[in-house]
C-alpha cells in the first residue's frame, strides 16, 4: 500500500491537514497541530547503495537558550560494539548508550535530558527510531529542528512495500480511491506504528525543553 494512502487515512484518525502531491505516491507530508509548535510527517528518499530507501520523518521546532546538537541512533548490534570499544560517554543512562550510539555538543545537558523517564521508555518502544536535535540553519539563534526518523519498510512491512514498489509508476491522484484503500487492519497496524514515532517527538520535545541550559 502506498504511504500517500496511509497517511491519509491517518490522517482522517489523527486530524491535521493532509498534503499529498502529484509526482510520486510517496511525497505526502501531514501537518499536525501541536501546541505551539507543529510537527510535520513526511516521506522521502535517502541513497542507498546504487539505489535509494525511502525514510518516514517525523520534524517539529523549538526554541533553546544556546545552539545545541543532539543524534541518537537507531538501535543495533553494531553500535553496541563500537560504544564498547571506544569506550564512549554513557550520558548517564548506560542501557541506553549500550544499545544506541549517543552523540552530543553539551554532555551535561544531555545527560539531563536522557534522565527523563518518558523520553526512555520511548525510546525503548522503538528501538529502529532515530533522533536527532540542531540548530536551524540561517534561522535566529534559539530555534532548533528535532527530528525523528525511521526505515519506511520497518513502518509499513515488507508486503505493503512490495505493493507500493508495483504501483510507483502508475498515478493514483491526490486522494485514494476505494479500490487502492487499505484494509482496516492494515490503517490500525499503520496508526501504531506512526504513533510510536509520533509520541518519541513529543516525550523528546518536552525532555529537551524541560531543563534550563
Amino acid at each position: 500500500m502506498e504511504w500517500n494512502n496511509q497517511l491519509h487515512f491517518y490522517c482522517l484518525s489523527r486530524g491535521g491537514t493532509y498534503l499529498g502531491t502529484r509526482e510520486g505516491n510517496w511525497h505526502s507530508e501531514l501537518l499536525l497541530e501541536d501546541g505551539k509548535e507543529p510537527m510535520v510527517i513526511r516521506g522521502e528518499y535517502y541513497p542507498l547503495g546504487r539505489g535509494c530507501g525511502e525514510l518516514v520523518r517525523v520534524c517539529t521546532r523549538l526554541s533553546l537558550e544556546r545552539p545545541y546538537e543532539l543524534t541518537i541512533s537507531s538501535q543495533s548490534l553494531m553500535n553496541r560494539g563500537l560504544n564498547l570499544v571506544a569506550g564512549r560517554e554513557n550520558y548517564g543512562v548506560p542501557q541506553l548508550s549500550r544499545k544506541r550510539r549517543i552523540r552530543s555538543n553539551e554532555p551535561s545537558f544531555t545527560t539531563q535530558v536522557l534522565r527523563d523517564g518518558t523520553l526512555r521508555r520511548r525510546l525503548e518502544l522503538s528501538p529502529r527510531c532515530a533522533l536527532s536535535v540542531r540548530p536551524i540553519s540561517g534561522g535566529a539563534g534559539s530555534l532548533h529542528l528535532l527530528e525523528v526518523h525511521q526505515d519506511m519498510v520497518d513502518l509499513l512491512g515488507d508486503p505493503l512495500v512490495d505493493a507500493a514498489l508495483a504501483q510507483r509508476s502508475s498515478f493514483s491522484g491526490l486522494m485514494p480511491d476505494a479500490e487502492t484503500s487499505p484494509s482496516q487492519d492494515d490503517q490500525n497496524a499503520f496508526r501504531a506504528r506512526l504513533d510510536q514515532i509520533v509520541s518519541l517527538a513529543q516525550a523528546a520535545r518536552q525532555a529537551v525543553m524541560f531543563w534550563r541550559m
